[in-house]
């Protein structure tokens, strides 16, 4: 079967368990358990296809579950925020500051947004992080903060003119100073690359993680049990536990070449069966900050910076900073406080860097730092360790939380 015990299946183990389940949307692994995820439907036709569907699987290092479509925070959805304009520092609720204007030039996790046509701020976001491949420089950013303004204009995205400027421009900060502006989605994923304005820099250091990115982590490298670190413009530093993976499975496309002249089908191959998205799964473990000033709980677009490895329980925070992996972007997702009623609405999701490494990217190393190799395959063993973990005297620090809610994250590493 190809499934070891506690360790998330491959695309082939999957893709093998998946011709199991005909008519199956995704397959979501989950600590200990596969829940095949089929179209939604009404409770009584869905109540009718689990009489044909088998409780367990023999022999299987894993339980088997159902689900009437997608499990929660899993859909691509958009969070509109209207920024307040408030005079006083204690309504503000995120890291609103530009610190393009304060720093000269933005760092993960800071405060991005799209813009209506009048230049208002039309929806905000966390920045990602900057890559490089050959002579190109990319910045990694939610693609739904940009979608309405794709399904506006669909022939401007990916054009160089002032128009597709001005419409997929990004600002950063509150009122905003103008980065750069969206050129492309990465495939079908929620992932959008940027391109910076002429002069405009951008340093892949963290302001409340004691790291800089440094390597992308193929999804072939992500572990059960691994431990992430987030900080988003909305969140400042959190800890998620890694917990398992989901595939978005298809078939291949029949070719019409191959239909017989009959209709009948007889010459056609049985369509093939592959994995079209894969995502991370990861738990929400803090608590959401809810006295004044309240950080809000939703965290799109904030970078996972692994600090624990899985299959390494040995290996230190401190040397797990020290490596600078980044392993996924978050997707729309509320870290939710620990009394929900249903253990699926802890889960959160993250978009995988695997066609970024399949194009070629590497991450834009930081002021000291050198390039290193992207990570790509599972492995029990360590490997070489980066420079020192942590920034050094004088870099950035998060200004826009007031500090008893950097406090109240402290203990997450």
């Amino acid at each position: 079967m190809g499934v070891k015990q506690y360790a998330i299946p491959t695309t082939e183990a999957i893709i093998g368990l998946a011709g199991l389940f005909p008519e199956r949307d995704a397959m979501t692994f989950v600590v200990d358990t596969i829940v095949v995820e089929y179209p939604a439907t009404d409770e009584l036709s869905f109540r009718k296809r689990l009489q044909t569907l088998p409780n367990c699987l023999p022999g299987a290092p894993f339980d088997i579950r159902y689900h009437n479509g997608p499990l929660p925070n899993t859909p691509q959805r958009r969070r509109l925020r209207r920024p307040r304009p408030e005079l006083e520092e204690e309504p503000r609720v995120a890291d609103e500051i530009d610190y393009v204007a304060r720093d000269g030039k933005p760092y993960p996790g800071s405060m991005i947004s799209s813009t209506a046509l009048d230049g208002a701020i039309y929806s905000s976001v966390s920045a990602g992080f900057l890559l490089f491949n050959g002579n190109d420089t990319r910045l990694t950013c939610p693609w739904h903060n940009w979608e309405d303004h794709f399904t506006k204009y669909p022939t401007l995205l990916g054009e160089d003119d002032d128009e597709t400027r001005r419409v997929f421009t990004i600002v950063q900060g509150e009122p905003g100073t103008k980065v750069g502006h969206v050129v492309r989605r990465v495939g079908n994923t929620d992932i959008a690359l940027a391109s910076l304005g002429e002069g405009v820099a951008f340093e892949n250091t963290f302001m409340d993680i004691q790291a800089c990115a440094k390597r992308l982590v193929h999804s072939d490298s992500i572990n059960l049990n691994d431990v992430y670190l987030i900080d988003g413009f909305t969140t400042g530093r959190q800890r998620l536990p890694g917990c398992g993976a989901r595939f978005e499975l298809d078939r291949d496309p029949v070719h019409p070449a191959l239909i017989s002249l009959n209709g009948d089908g007889s010459l056609l191959p049985p369509p093939g069966i592959y994995v079209s998205v894969v995502q991370g799964v990861c738990a929400t473990m803090d608590d959401v900050q809810t006295k004044p000033p309240s950080i809000r709980g939703r965290a799109c677009g904030a970078v996972l910076v692994r600090v624990r490895d899985g299959r390494n329980l040995g290996c230190k925070q401190k040397e797990m900073l020290a490596r600078g992996e980044v392993c996924g972007i978050l997707h729309y997702a509320d870290l939710t406080p620990r009394n929900r009623e249903s253990a699926t609405q802890y889960l959160a999701y993250t978009e995988v860097f695997d066609p970024l490494i399949e194009e070629g990217w590497r991450v834009v190393p930081a002021p000291g730092q050198e390039v290193q190799e992207n990570v790509m395959q599972r492995s029990t063993d360590v490997g070489p360790l980066g420079s020192p973990a942590g920034p050094k005297a004088g870099t950035p620090r998060r200004t826009g939380l007031r500090s008893q809610s950097r406090a109240s994250t402290a203990s997450c590493g």
